[in-house]
């Protein structure tokens, strides 16, 4: 059961998907002495529990991955997926077709899978590669089997306070605020993003958490804003989009930001710069990307474990 509570004024906590409690006003589970935010060591922390927790269930769940076309970006996320899969007990099928691919044979993989029993949790990696209606396709999986926590029941349900399963990018950035000092109670945050799929449900979280939210879109910043915020959440797919010349000097920033740049994968952000100007920042890769791998594979058991009990 996901909830929220206050204490005196003093305690927002967000009780998470592992069961636990996130207090970000009191407390912090692992506190940094560097500016850089460790996505593989809490990744690490994370998958540890998720095994244990299988473990004490006795199950082999399964997840399905469907990946469109050729995507470098998704078929990295996608080894990463079925390698934790393997680490924690669980297992892990890949299918994988053209770009090409019509919606209706792809909406069938996804229905075949429903209908399996010994499939437990679905996942389509994203971005779909050439024409398709991806949120037809997101709303093809069954919801009890959504990994992602994309369906519109489960979007639904998180926004009644009552989630079976939260997006794990979602709550990857509330794990690792965690892992900062900051404290969401009275935080500005400014969510940089080109879509409110995206940006909606993680506003509501971080305003349950008491943080004062507003969204931005890349093409329409507000300098203003963005100087005044505590934290900054940027998804937009564009290489080092922000600097900290264009932030406060006490902004904590989370990138969730995938893109090439001579060769080399880099972020929204400028990292590099962010850390020479001593702020807490999330590396691109090692930043979100573990966590959200992490978080996904204990939506899968979450899931397992309510199909059993179904």
């Amino acid at each position: 059961m996901w909830s929220l509570g206050h204490t005196m004024g003093l305690r927002i906590a967000v009780f998470t998907s592992l069961g636990q409690t996130l207090d970000f006003a009191r407390y912090k589970l692992y506190p940094l002495a560097m500016p850089i935010i460790d996505g593989k060591a809490l990744a690490s922390r994370l998958e540890q529990q998720t095994k244990e927790r299988l473990n004490d269930t006795q199950l082999s769940p399964t997840l399905a991955i469907l990946q469109v076309g050729e995507d470098a970006a998704s078929s990295i996320y996608i080894r990463n997926k079925m390698a934790a899969a393997e680490r924690i007990g669980a297992k892990a099928i890949l299918e994988r077709v053209d770009a090409n691919t019509s919606d209706i044979d792809l909406k069938a993989i996804i229905q075949k899978w429903n209908d399996n029993s010994m499939v437990n949790g679905i996942l389509v990696q994203l971005p779909l590669k050439g024409e398709h209606d991806t949120d037809g396709i997101i709303q093809t999986i069954s919801p009890q089997k959504d990994v992602d926590a994309f369906h519109p029941e489960n979007a639904a349900r998180l926004a009644a306070s009552n989630p079976l399963v939260i997006s794990p990018v979602h709550e990857a950035v509330l794990r690792l605020l965690a892992e900062t000092p900051i404290k969401l109670a009275g935080a500005i945050t400014v969510l940089v993003t080109n879509t409110d799929t995206f940006a909606n449900p993680l506003s509501q979280l971080l305003k349950t958490a008491g943080s004062i939210v507003s969204i931005n879109r890349p093409d329409e910043l507000d300098s203003f804003k963005l100087k005044e915020a505590d934290i900054i959440v940027i998804a937009i797919g564009r290489a080092k989009f922000i600097h900290p010349s264009m932030t406060s000097a006490k902004a904590i920033v989370i990138d969730i930001g995938i893109n090439k740049e001579d060769g080399k994968t880099v972020g929204d952000a400028d990292t590099q710069a962010f850390l020479d100007a001593g702020h807490h920042i999330t590396p691109v890769p090692g930043g979100v990307g573990p966590v959200t791998v992490a978080l996904a594979l204990n939506n899968l058991v979450t899931l397992a474990i309510a199909q059993k009990a179904a």
